[in-house]
């Protein structure tokens, strides 16, 4: 009931925001698709979200990844391509779930040794 709260209140700050939900005999799997919404700021509630798995965030206007991402404790995927950012926080350590981060190949092919500092997740560079 929580989570319907907090996409409800999403749906206000944003138009058009994909979020699946699906069930499966042996787990749950939550995606929210904000991507291409010209985002300057991810909205705050989106950190209140503690079971999202996936988070694309692609295509917008972003220029960080904020601390609060750590809240985010079962994210898997994380898409940051067409976007600003060129500093990925040290709390992206803490997602120990976190298998795949997708940022953009013209910036970060060039410091992946930073990446690795943060975050043992894949890096997948487009």
């Amino acid at each position: 009931m929580k989570n319907l709260i907090l996409i409800g209140m999403l749906l206000l700050l944003v138009s058009s925001i994909t979020v699946a939900q699906t069930s499966g005999s042996s787990s749950q799997s939550t995606e929210l698709d904000l991507s291409s919404k010209d985002l300057k700021k991810i909205p705050k509630e989106v950190f209140d979200m503690k079971d999202l798995k996936t988070l694309d965030l692609s295509n917008n206007n972003l220029n960080e990844l904020p601390s609060e991402i750590e809240n985010l404790r079962n994210l898997r995927v994380l898409d940051l391509r067409g976007n600003n950012i060129y500093y990925l926080p040290f709390e992206l350590n803490r997602l120990k779930f976190l298998k795949e981060i997708y940022l953009d190949y013209d910036y970060w092919h060039n410091n992946l040794d930073v990446i690795k500092e943060v975050t043992r997740a894949r890096i997948i560079l487009k």
